[in-house]
This record gives structure tokens, sequence and C-alpha cells, in this order.
């Protein structure tokens, strides 16, 4: 089952499942698919699965609709590319996709430091911009 996963800070963790035909989303609670954020309209888009696609529609929206930073007003969004509504941004998963990421995911065994040596940080060094 194909389903949207939020992924901008504040949201991370709401889903939505796409088990309908048609799938409304915005800020108002009348939407299939609520996300009550203030750059999103209170009708933002609508989802519709034809077959095995899924289009997006863009509803007049005040911030526009996005797929992969592209602005739409009806696109085809595939399994990992990302939607942005206003600011918030979602990913589209497949169920093979979402299993897949479910099942992959192993816990950190140490912490990995990125940019600077600990050595450095001792003699007062700055991180180098390398190219």
């Amino acid at each position: 089952m194909a389903k949207l996963v939020v992924l901008s800070e504040g949201f991370t963790g709401l889903t939505c499942e796409l088990k309908v035909d048609k799938t409304t989303v915005g800020r108002l609670e009348d939407n299939s698919f609520q996300v009550a954020e203030p750059s999103i309209s209170s009708h933002h888009c609508e989802l519709t699965r034809r077959g095995a696609e899924l289009l997006v529609k863009d509803l007049n929206s005040t911030n526009g609709t996005f797929i992969n930073g592209e602005k739409v007003a009806e696109a085809v969004l595939k399994p990992g590319q990302i939607l942005r509504l206003g600011q918030v941004e979602m990913r589209l998963e497949s169920g093979a996709a979402a299993a897949a990421s479910a099942t992959s995911k192993k816990p950190l065994e140490k912490t990995m430091v990125i940019g600077i040596k600990a050595q450095d940080l001792e003699q007062g060094a700055r991180p180098r911009n390398e190219v």
C-alpha cells in the first residue's frame, strides 16, 4: 500500500496511507489528510490513483505544490519522490519500499565526527572547506 510520509520537522512520523482512489490534503479537518501548518492551504492538493500511478493536482494553493523541487499544477508522483506543499515536505513510499526501510534500520553503534578532528580542536584549528 502506498503512503505519504511527512519529513518536515515538527511533523515527522505523520503518515497517510493512500487506501482510497481520491485523497485531499490540506490544513482543514475536512481533508482526507490534514496537515495543520500555516504554509499549507485549507484545501491544498488532491491525490488520485489511476491504476499504478498517483496523480497530484494542485487546488489553486497559495504557496504551490512541488515534486522534487519543480512546481506542478498536475503531475504523476512516483515512489521515492518528494512532494512539497508550502513548506512541508513528504515522500511517497510504496508498500515494498516502506517495508524495506522499516526492516533495514539498524541502531547506530558509535558516533561519527564529521569535518574536524579532535586533535585539531585541542590546537584551536578551524575546519577547512575542502573542494
